[in-house]
Protein backbone atom coordinates (compact mmCIF):
# COMPACT_ATOMS: atom_id res chain seq x y z
CA UNK A 1 0.00 0.00 0.00
CA UNK A 2 1.37 3.42 -0.96
CA UNK A 3 2.01 5.88 1.81
CA UNK A 4 0.26 9.27 1.60
CA UNK A 5 2.63 12.11 2.44
CA UNK A 6 0.09 14.93 2.28
CA UNK A 7 -1.69 16.62 5.13
CA UNK A 8 -5.41 16.35 5.81
CA UNK A 9 -8.14 17.14 4.90
CA UNK A 10 -8.36 14.72 1.97
CA UNK A 11 -10.88 15.33 -0.78
CA UNK A 12 -13.05 12.86 -2.64
CA UNK A 13 -12.21 11.83 -6.18
CA UNK A 14 -12.93 14.70 -8.54
CA UNK A 15 -13.03 17.35 -5.82
CA UNK A 16 -10.63 20.25 -5.49
CA UNK A 17 -10.11 22.91 -2.85
CA UNK A 18 -11.24 25.49 -5.42
CA UNK A 19 -14.58 23.70 -5.75
CA UNK A 20 -15.16 23.85 -2.00
CA UNK A 21 -14.34 27.54 -1.88
CA UNK A 22 -16.68 28.02 -4.83
CA UNK A 23 -19.45 26.27 -2.91
CA UNK A 24 -18.92 28.64 0.03
CA UNK A 25 -19.08 31.63 -2.31
CA UNK A 26 -22.32 30.36 -3.84
CA UNK A 27 -23.79 29.90 -0.35
CA UNK A 28 -22.91 33.50 0.57
CA UNK A 29 -24.71 35.07 -2.40
CA UNK A 30 -28.26 34.54 -0.97
CA UNK A 31 -27.21 36.34 2.21
CA UNK A 32 -25.97 39.26 0.12
CA UNK A 33 -29.26 39.35 -1.83
CA UNK A 34 -31.32 39.36 1.38
CA UNK A 35 -29.14 42.16 2.78
CA UNK A 36 -29.69 44.26 -0.36
CA UNK A 37 -33.45 43.68 -0.25
CA UNK A 38 -33.65 44.79 3.38
CA UNK A 39 -31.09 47.58 3.67
CA UNK A 40 -30.67 48.86 0.11
CA UNK A 41 -27.83 49.01 -2.38
CA UNK A 42 -25.35 50.14 0.28
CA UNK A 43 -25.10 46.50 1.41
CA UNK A 44 -24.09 45.48 -2.12
CA UNK A 45 -21.54 48.30 -2.27
CA UNK A 46 -19.96 47.30 1.07
CA UNK A 47 -19.84 43.63 0.04
CA UNK A 48 -18.26 44.41 -3.32
CA UNK A 49 -15.65 46.77 -1.84
CA UNK A 50 -14.73 44.29 0.89
CA UNK A 51 -14.42 41.34 -1.51
CA UNK A 52 -12.41 43.37 -4.03
CA UNK A 53 -10.06 44.67 -1.32
CA UNK A 54 -9.28 41.15 -0.11
CA UNK A 55 -8.75 39.89 -3.67
CA UNK A 56 -6.57 42.87 -4.61
CA UNK A 57 -4.29 42.57 -1.57
CA UNK A 58 -3.74 38.85 -2.09
CA UNK A 59 -3.27 39.29 -5.84
CA UNK A 60 -0.59 41.93 -5.32
CA UNK A 61 1.18 39.70 -2.80
CA UNK A 62 1.06 36.63 -5.05
CA UNK A 63 2.07 38.59 -8.16
CA UNK A 64 5.14 40.00 -6.43
CA UNK A 65 6.35 36.69 -5.03
CA UNK A 66 4.83 34.02 -7.32
CA UNK A 67 3.78 35.84 -10.50
CA UNK A 68 0.12 34.83 -10.32
CA UNK A 69 -3.24 36.25 -9.21
CA UNK A 70 -5.51 35.28 -6.33
CA UNK A 71 -8.48 32.94 -6.65
CA UNK A 72 -11.84 32.62 -4.94
CA UNK A 73 -10.68 32.26 -1.32
CA UNK A 74 -10.00 35.96 -0.56
CA UNK A 75 -13.32 36.94 -2.19
CA UNK A 76 -15.13 34.58 0.18
CA UNK A 77 -13.29 36.03 3.17
CA UNK A 78 -14.13 39.58 2.07
CA UNK A 79 -17.83 38.76 1.75
CA UNK A 80 -17.88 37.13 5.17
CA UNK A 81 -16.31 40.19 6.79
CA UNK A 82 -18.77 42.51 5.05
CA UNK A 83 -21.81 40.46 6.06
CA UNK A 84 -21.00 40.54 9.79
CA UNK A 85 -20.89 44.35 9.73
CA UNK A 86 -23.92 46.63 10.09
CA UNK A 87 -24.87 48.48 6.94
CA UNK A 88 -24.14 51.76 8.77
CA UNK A 89 -20.37 51.22 9.09
CA UNK A 90 -18.05 53.44 7.01
CA UNK A 91 -17.32 51.92 3.62
CA UNK A 92 -13.59 51.69 4.31
CA UNK A 93 -13.99 49.56 7.46
CA UNK A 94 -14.86 46.18 5.86
CA UNK A 95 -12.37 46.90 3.05
CA UNK A 96 -9.54 47.60 5.50
CA UNK A 97 -10.50 44.59 7.63
CA UNK A 98 -10.50 42.31 4.59
CA UNK A 99 -7.09 43.52 3.42
CA UNK A 100 -5.65 43.24 6.92
CA UNK A 101 -7.13 39.76 7.31
CA UNK A 102 -5.41 38.60 4.14
CA UNK A 103 -2.03 40.02 5.17
CA UNK A 104 -2.09 39.18 8.88
CA UNK A 105 -4.03 35.93 9.01
CA UNK A 106 -4.61 34.24 5.68
CA UNK A 107 -1.29 34.47 3.83
CA UNK A 108 1.09 33.75 6.76
CA UNK A 109 -0.66 30.45 7.52
CA UNK A 110 -1.55 29.41 3.97
CA UNK A 111 -0.72 25.80 3.25
CA UNK A 112 -0.74 24.66 6.88
CA UNK A 113 -2.61 21.44 7.62
CA UNK A 114 -4.39 23.23 10.46
CA UNK A 115 -3.99 27.00 11.02
CA UNK A 116 -3.43 28.10 14.63
CA UNK A 117 -6.73 30.00 14.62
CA UNK A 118 -9.76 30.58 12.42
CA UNK A 119 -9.02 33.63 10.22
CA UNK A 120 -12.61 34.83 9.96
CA UNK A 121 -13.23 34.48 13.70
CA UNK A 122 -10.03 36.40 14.43
CA UNK A 123 -11.03 39.34 12.23
CA UNK A 124 -14.59 39.31 13.60
CA UNK A 125 -13.30 39.54 17.17
CA UNK A 126 -10.79 42.23 16.20
CA UNK A 127 -13.53 44.38 14.66
CA UNK A 128 -15.73 44.02 17.76
CA UNK A 129 -12.86 45.01 20.05
CA UNK A 130 -11.50 47.94 18.01
CA UNK A 131 -14.75 49.44 16.67
CA UNK A 132 -17.55 48.67 19.16
CA UNK A 133 -19.31 51.98 18.47
CA UNK A 134 -19.83 50.99 14.83
CA UNK A 135 -20.23 47.22 15.19
CA UNK A 136 -22.97 47.43 17.84
CA UNK A 137 -25.22 50.05 16.19
CA UNK A 138 -27.88 48.71 13.81
CA UNK A 139 -30.25 50.80 11.68
CA UNK A 140 -33.95 50.08 11.95
CA UNK A 141 -35.43 48.16 9.02
CA UNK A 142 -37.79 50.27 6.93
CA UNK A 143 -38.20 51.92 3.57
CA UNK A 144 -37.83 55.36 5.15
CA UNK A 145 -34.50 54.42 6.76
CA UNK A 146 -32.44 53.47 3.68
CA UNK A 147 -28.86 54.75 3.94
CA UNK A 148 -27.01 56.37 1.03
CA UNK A 149 -25.01 54.01 -1.15
CA UNK A 150 -21.77 56.00 -1.11
CA UNK A 151 -20.17 58.25 1.45
CA UNK A 152 -21.11 58.70 5.09
CA UNK A 153 -24.34 57.09 6.32
CA UNK A 154 -25.28 60.31 8.13
CA UNK A 155 -28.08 60.25 10.69
CA UNK A 156 -30.47 57.32 10.81
CA UNK A 157 -32.97 55.67 13.10
CA UNK A 158 -31.43 53.00 15.28
CA UNK A 159 -33.19 49.71 15.92
CA UNK A 160 -33.12 47.43 18.95
CA UNK A 161 -31.43 44.15 18.07
CA UNK A 162 -32.49 40.80 19.49
CA UNK A 163 -29.23 40.58 21.43
CA UNK A 164 -29.97 43.86 23.18
CA UNK A 165 -33.55 42.86 24.00
CA UNK A 166 -32.50 39.49 25.42
CA UNK A 167 -29.73 41.17 27.41
CA UNK A 168 -32.30 43.29 29.28
CA UNK A 169 -34.62 40.29 29.76
CA UNK A 170 -37.26 41.70 27.42
CA UNK A 171 -39.20 39.99 24.65
CA UNK A 172 -38.26 41.10 21.11
CA UNK A 173 -41.43 42.07 19.28
CA UNK A 174 -40.76 40.33 15.98
CA UNK A 175 -43.05 37.90 14.21
CA UNK A 176 -42.11 34.44 13.00
CA UNK A 177 -41.93 35.60 9.39
CA UNK A 178 -39.58 38.45 10.35
CA UNK A 179 -37.31 36.01 12.18
CA UNK A 180 -37.22 33.57 9.28
CA UNK A 181 -36.67 36.23 6.60
CA UNK A 182 -34.36 38.33 8.78
CA UNK A 183 -36.36 41.55 8.62
CA UNK A 184 -34.91 42.88 11.86
CA UNK A 185 -31.98 45.05 13.02
CA UNK A 186 -28.59 43.37 13.05
CA UNK A 187 -25.53 42.70 10.90
CA UNK A 188 -26.66 42.97 7.32
CA UNK A 189 -26.21 39.33 6.25
CA UNK A 190 -26.70 37.16 9.33
CA UNK A 191 -30.32 37.67 10.42
CA UNK A 192 -32.29 35.41 8.05
CA UNK A 193 -32.72 31.99 9.67
CA UNK A 194 -34.41 30.46 6.62
CA UNK A 195 -31.72 31.55 4.16
CA UNK A 196 -28.88 30.41 6.42
CA UNK A 197 -30.56 27.05 7.06
CA UNK A 198 -31.11 26.52 3.32
CA UNK A 199 -27.50 27.40 2.56
CA UNK A 200 -26.37 25.04 5.33
CA UNK A 201 -28.22 22.18 3.64
CA UNK A 202 -26.47 23.01 0.37
CA UNK A 203 -23.03 23.19 2.01
CA UNK A 204 -23.58 19.91 3.86
CA UNK A 205 -24.70 18.22 0.64
CA UNK A 206 -21.58 19.52 -1.10
CA UNK A 207 -19.44 18.53 1.90
CA UNK A 208 -18.01 22.03 2.04
CA UNK A 209 -18.43 22.33 5.83
CA UNK A 210 -18.18 19.99 8.80
CA UNK A 211 -21.81 19.32 9.64
CA UNK A 212 -20.85 17.75 12.97
CA UNK A 213 -19.40 21.05 14.21
CA UNK A 214 -22.41 23.07 13.03
CA UNK A 215 -24.85 20.54 14.52
CA UNK A 216 -23.03 20.43 17.86
CA UNK A 217 -22.92 24.21 18.20
CA UNK A 218 -26.54 24.67 17.11
CA UNK A 219 -27.73 21.82 19.33
CA UNK A 220 -26.27 23.43 22.44
CA UNK A 221 -28.00 26.71 21.60
CA UNK A 222 -31.34 24.95 21.08
CA UNK A 223 -31.02 23.01 24.33
CA UNK A 224 -30.10 26.04 26.43
CA UNK A 225 -32.78 28.08 24.68
CA UNK A 226 -35.34 25.52 25.85
CA UNK A 227 -34.00 25.52 29.40
CA UNK A 228 -33.30 29.24 29.86
CA UNK A 229 -36.03 31.53 28.51
CA UNK A 230 -34.61 35.04 28.61
CA UNK A 231 -37.43 36.42 26.45
CA UNK A 232 -40.29 35.17 28.70
CA UNK A 233 -42.17 34.21 25.54
CA UNK A 234 -42.07 30.41 25.69
CA UNK A 235 -39.53 27.75 24.82
CA UNK A 236 -40.09 27.82 21.05
CA UNK A 237 -39.69 31.57 20.76
CA UNK A 238 -36.67 31.45 23.07
CA UNK A 239 -34.89 29.03 20.71
CA UNK A 240 -35.61 31.20 17.67
CA UNK A 241 -34.44 34.33 19.46
CA UNK A 242 -31.21 32.71 20.64
CA UNK A 243 -30.42 31.41 17.15
CA UNK A 244 -31.08 34.83 15.64
CA UNK A 245 -29.21 36.88 18.24
CA UNK A 246 -25.80 38.18 17.10
CA UNK A 247 -25.80 35.86 14.09
CA UNK A 248 -25.43 32.62 16.07
CA UNK A 249 -26.64 30.33 13.27
CA UNK A 250 -24.51 32.22 10.74
CA UNK A 251 -21.43 31.73 12.91
CA UNK A 252 -22.18 28.02 13.38
CA UNK A 253 -22.53 27.37 9.63
CA UNK A 254 -20.04 29.72 7.96
CA UNK A 255 -17.34 30.21 10.61
CA UNK A 256 -17.23 27.42 13.18
CA UNK A 257 -17.77 24.63 10.62
CA UNK A 258 -14.83 25.64 8.41
CA UNK A 259 -13.03 22.36 7.66
CA UNK A 260 -9.56 23.94 7.43
CA UNK A 261 -9.17 24.85 11.09
CA UNK A 262 -11.04 22.23 13.11
CA UNK A 263 -10.43 18.58 14.08
CA UNK A 264 -10.54 15.93 11.36
CA UNK A 265 -12.43 13.02 12.91
CA UNK A 266 -16.26 13.15 13.06
CA UNK A 267 -16.45 12.55 16.81
CA UNK A 268 -13.80 15.20 17.46
CA UNK A 269 -15.67 17.68 15.27
CA UNK A 270 -18.86 17.05 17.22
CA UNK A 271 -17.05 17.66 20.51
CA UNK A 272 -15.56 20.83 19.06
CA UNK A 273 -19.01 22.09 18.00
CA UNK A 274 -20.47 21.35 21.44
CA UNK A 275 -17.59 23.22 23.04
CA UNK A 276 -18.16 26.20 20.72
CA UNK A 277 -21.84 26.29 21.62
CA UNK A 278 -21.21 26.04 25.38
CA UNK A 279 -18.61 28.80 25.41
CA UNK A 280 -20.70 31.05 23.14
CA UNK A 281 -23.76 30.72 25.37
CA UNK A 282 -21.69 31.26 28.52
CA UNK A 283 -20.21 34.44 27.06
CA UNK A 284 -23.71 35.50 26.02
CA UNK A 285 -25.09 35.05 29.51
CA UNK A 286 -22.15 37.03 30.90
CA UNK A 287 -23.00 39.97 28.63
CA UNK A 288 -20.25 39.43 26.02
CA UNK A 289 -22.64 39.06 23.11
CA UNK A 290 -20.99 41.23 20.44
CA UNK A 291 -17.60 39.52 20.48
CA UNK A 292 -18.62 36.40 22.35
CA UNK A 293 -19.21 34.26 19.25
CA UNK A 294 -15.80 34.73 17.60
CA UNK A 295 -14.07 34.53 20.99
CA UNK A 296 -15.80 31.21 21.70
CA UNK A 297 -14.80 29.82 18.30
CA UNK A 298 -11.15 30.86 18.71
CA UNK A 299 -10.93 29.50 22.25
CA UNK A 300 -12.62 26.23 21.22
CA UNK A 301 -10.14 25.79 18.40
CA UNK A 302 -7.25 26.04 20.84
CA UNK A 303 -8.84 23.66 23.34
CA UNK A 304 -9.79 21.15 20.63
CA UNK A 305 -6.23 20.59 19.41
CA UNK A 306 -5.91 17.17 21.15
CA UNK A 307 -9.47 16.03 20.31
CA UNK A 308 -8.36 13.92 17.34
CA UNK A 309 -5.78 12.09 19.43
CA UNK A 310 -8.29 11.51 22.22
CA UNK A 311 -10.78 9.99 19.78
CA UNK A 312 -8.09 7.82 18.20
CA UNK A 313 -6.96 6.64 21.63
CA UNK A 314 -10.52 5.74 22.55
CA UNK A 315 -10.94 3.84 19.29
CA UNK A 316 -7.69 1.95 19.84
CA UNK A 317 -8.69 1.30 23.43
CA UNK A 318 -11.95 -0.27 22.29
CA UNK A 319 -10.03 -2.47 19.84
CA UNK A 320 -7.56 -3.47 22.53
CA UNK A 321 -10.39 -4.37 24.90
CA UNK A 322 -12.17 -6.32 22.17
CA UNK A 323 -9.09 -8.33 21.23
CA UNK A 324 -8.16 -8.82 24.87
CA UNK A 325 -11.61 -10.26 25.67
CA UNK A 326 -11.46 -12.30 22.46
CA UNK A 327 -8.11 -13.84 23.43
CA UNK A 328 -9.26 -14.40 27.01
CA UNK A 329 -12.38 -16.22 25.81
CA UNK A 330 -10.46 -18.61 23.56
CA UNK A 331 -7.79 -19.16 26.21
CA UNK A 332 -10.44 -20.28 28.71
CA UNK A 333 -12.09 -22.39 26.03
CA UNK A 334 -8.81 -24.17 25.36
CA UNK A 335 -8.26 -24.67 29.09
CA UNK A 336 -11.68 -26.26 29.41
CA UNK A 337 -10.99 -28.55 26.46
CA UNK A 338 -7.63 -29.58 27.92
CA UNK A 339 -9.24 -30.26 31.31
CA UNK A 340 -11.97 -32.32 29.68
CA UNK A 341 -9.43 -34.35 27.68
CA UNK A 342 -7.40 -35.02 30.84
CA UNK A 343 -10.50 -36.19 32.64
CA UNK A 344 -11.49 -38.49 29.79
CA UNK A 345 -7.96 -39.93 29.58
CA UNK A 346 -8.02 -40.57 33.35
CA UNK A 347 -11.26 -42.44 33.11
CA UNK A 348 -9.93 -44.66 30.31
CA UNK A 349 -6.93 -45.55 32.42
Amino acid sequence: MAKINKAAPFLRCGETARMRRGDMLVALLPAVIIAVMQTGLRALFLSAVSAFAAWLVESVWLFVFRRKLAGIAPITMGLLIALICPVSVPWWLPAAASGAGVLLVRLPFEGMARPPFQPMAFMWLLLCLLFPAWMNVFPAIGSDNILPVFGSPGTFEEGASISYMLGIQSRPHYSLSELLVGNLPGPMGVTSLFVIAACAVYLIYRRAIAWQAAAGMTGVCVLLGLLVDRSHAGAGWSVLYELSAAGFLFAAVYVAADTASIPRLPEARLLYGVLCGCLAMIFRYLGMDSGGLPAAILLSQVISLPFDRVVLYMRQGEKRDFYRLHRLYFRRLRQRQDTRMEQESGRED
